[in-house]
């Protein structure tokens, strides 16, 4: 239990600490896909709302907090998950272009809901990868991230499962 205190207070310091940075917010919203180990597909839904913590030049440093909802299946059982999560972009804009792209890396927990005789239990979440947001207005973009993830849930007797993860979604900038 300490751990997962540790954890939401870690995700909310990153989360609240770019208040005081610069006046730049989004808010966002997709769906999710991804193959889950051997048998297993996870597919959902998250939204994510960011603030820019660095700008200079073409260069850009954010910072999002993730909520997300999801369900998979593992060793022939399905599960279903609610997380939050901190996300770190970090990218470039293209001069001549209406392009971004960026790396990201990922970091949060949440509750898993499921298994033989259903419970709730804590769930570890880690994700990294890439995306590209296309402008095509001065405060929207469609983006498309895609990358690996990871994630268990030891108390669900779920093992260490990880695969691609693929999200397509809108983003309003303000």
């Amino acid at each position: 239990m300490k751990i997962i205190k540790f954890f939401l207070c870690a995700i909310l310091a990153f989360a609240v600490v770019p208040i005081f940075a610069d006046e730049a917010f989004c808010v966002s919203g997709g769906a999710l896909q991804n193959h889950v180990g051997k048998d297993g597909i996870q597919i959902g839904g998250f939204g994510e709302f960011g603030f820019r913590l660095y700008s200079k030049g073409s260069f850009f440093i954010w910072d999002h907090l993730v909520l997300r909802g999801y369900s998979f299946g593992a060793d022939g059982k399905e599960y279903g998950a609610l997380s939050i999560s901190d996300k770190l972009i970090v990218g470039g804009n293209s001069r001549n272009g209406p392009f971004r792209t960026y790396g990201f890396i990922e970091g949060g927990v949440g509750i898993g809901l499921g298994g033989a005789a259903p419970s709730v239990a804590p769930l570890f979440s880690c994700a990294g990868g890439g995306g590209i947001d296309v402008l095509y207005d001065v405060r929207s973009s469609f983006f498309i991230e895609f990358g690996g993830q990871g994630f268990f849930a030891p108390a669900l007797g779920v093992p260490a499962l990880g695969g691609m993860i693929l999200e397509l979604g809108w983003r309003g900038f303000f």
